[in-house]
C-alpha cells in the first residue's frame, strides 16, 4: 500500500493510520500495491470562538476517481473512517486480482532453419580524443614606457606550448638604445632580456598572463670626455592580458597589454654629472605580432 496522509498537526499520524489499516485488513492485504491519498483540512481556520471542524478527501486507486468526502468535528473520527474504508478497498482489490485469469502461455517459437555460420567482424569503438598539446613560434613588436629613458619600441621572438587553457611562452627581446641626457653629457641605454610567461586562457580569443623578465641593462656614455660602457642586472615582473582575435589557419594575430615593475635594476651614474637614469614604475608594455602553430 502506497499511503499519502496530509493532515493538520492535531490529527493522528500517518504511522497510526497505517497501523489501524493493517489491524483491520491484515499484513498481506496491506502490502498490496494500492495507492491511497488522504487530505484533511481544517475548515474553521481564522474563526475565533467556533469549535474545530475538519473535512477529509480520500482517493483510493486512480487519481482521476472522485474523492470520498467526510466531515467531522474530530479529526480522529475521520482517521478511523479512512482506515476502515481503505481496509474494505484493499479486500475488494484483492478479490478482483484473484478473479483475473492468468494470460495464456506464449506460443512456441517457430523452428529455425539451420544456417551457415557467418564470419563476424570486430567493430572498434571510437575512443574519446585525448587533449592535445600544441606549440609554435612567433614574433611581435612592442612599445615600452618607463624601462628606458623615453617611450620606445622593441621587438621579440618567442616559442610557446599550449595544453587546453594553459599556455607557456619563452622569449627573447631587444630594446634599441634610448638616450638619457643631463647638462654636460649623457648615456645611451639598451635593454636585452629573456622572459618566461604563463597564461590562463578560458576563452578561445585570449586570457590573463604573468611574465618574469631577466636581462641586462647596458649604458654607454655619450658626449663626455671619457665615455665608458657597463652592464647591470635587470629583473622585472609584469601581469596583463593577451588576445588572439584573428586567425588564418595556423597563423594568429597576438596582442598584449601589460603592467609591471622593475624588481632589480642598475642606476646609471656618470662622475661629475651624477645620476643620469633610473627606471621608473609602473612599466607599461603594449605589443602586437604574429604567431604560427607548428604542431
Amino acid at each position: 500500500m502506497l499511503f499519502e496522509w496530509v493532515v493538520p498537526a492535531e490529527c493522528p499520524t500517518e504511522q497510526e493510520v497505517v497501523a489501524h489499516v493493517t489491524s483491520l485488513a491484515g499484513e498481506t492485504l496491506a502490502a498490496q500495491p494500492l495507492r491511497v491519498r488522504a487530505h484533511v483540512a481544517r475548515l474553521d481556520e481564522g474563526r475565533e470562538g467556533e469549535p474545530p471542524h475538519f473535512r477529509l478527501e480520500l482517493r483510493v486507486g486512480s487519481e482521476s476517481a472522485p474523492p470520498r468526502v467526510l466531515e467531522s468535528d474530530t479529526c480522529g473520527y475521520l482517521a478511523d473512517a479512512a482506515a476502515f474504508i481503505v481496509a474494505l478497498d484493499l479486500q475488494s482489490y484483492a478479490d478482483v486480482e484473484a478473479t483475473v485469469p492468468p494470460p495464456p502461455p506464449a506460443p512456441p517459437p517457430p523452428p529455425v532453419a539451420p544456417t551457415k555460420p557467418r564470419r563476424t567482424r570486430r567493430v572498434s569503438v571510437p575512443r574519446a580524443p585525448k587533449p592535445e598539446i600544441h606549440g609554435g613560434l612567433g614574433a611581435d613588436l612592442r612599445i615600452d614606457h618607463a624601462s628606458l629613458p623615453a617611450l620606445g619600441g622593441g621587438g621579440s621572438v618567442f616559442g610557446f606550448v599550449e595544453y587546453q587553457s594553459v599556455r607557456a611562452d619563452l622569449g627573447a627581446a631587444l630594446w634599441p638604445p634610448r638616450h638619457a641626457m643631463v647638462p654636460g653629457g649623457g648615456a645611451s641605454i639598451t635593454l636585452r632580456a629573456v622572459d618566461l610567461r604563463a597564461c590562463w586562457s578560458p576563452f578561445s580569443w585570449g586570457g590573463a598572463c604573468a611574465r618574469a623578465e631577466v636581462g641586462a641593462l647596458r649604458a654607454a656614455g655619450i658626449a663626455i670626455a671619457q665615455p665608458a660602457t657597463s652592464d647591470g642586472l635587470w629583473l622585472a615582473g609584469l601581469v596583463g592580458l593577451t588576445a588572439q582575435p584573428i586567425a588564418w589557419g595556423p597563423l594568429r594575430v597576438r596582442m598584449t597589454a601589460e603592467l609591471g615593475a622593475p624588481l632589480r635594476y642598475p642606476t646609471v651614474t656618470i662622475e661629475e654629472l651624477g645620476r643620469v637614469f633610473r627606471p621608473g614604475t609602473p612599466i607599461v608594455r603594449l605589443g602586437m605580432g604574429l604567431e604560427a602553430v607548428l604542431f
